[in-house]
């Protein structure tokens, strides 16, 4: 299990991984069940994350204003980051399973 990969407020590049806690919530729900696919998910959430440094405008409207949000496939369902667009800086508000309701 790759516990720790993001801590929350952890900035990276141009990322603010302000929904570390989250990240870290879901790592452990699917750890439980299968640590080598908490594994893969957590590399996917943090490559997408990543992504948003360079692609930040990718995202489509999120729940609230100023809101941004962009969809990470994984196995049968995915997880939806949710985020926005600082002047120098892309800030992770929540990170959740895309069948969450949150």
């Amino acid at each position: 299990m790759n516990s720790g990969a993001l801590n929350a407020r952890e900035t990276i590049g141009e990322t603010d991984i302000s929904g570390g806690e989250d990240l870290h919530r879901l790592e452990l729900f699917l750890a439980d069940k299968n640590p080598d696919a908490a594994d893969r998910a957590v590399a996917a959430l943090t490559d997408a994350i990543l992504s948003l440094a360079e692609h930040a405008e990718r995202g489509f409207p999120g729940p609230l204003p100023n809101l941004k949000q962009i969809a990470v496939p994984f196995g049968d369902s995915g997880y939806i980051v949710q985020y926005r667009i600082q002047t120098d800086m892309v800030v992770v508000a929540h990170l959740k399973h895309a069948r969450e309701r949150r």
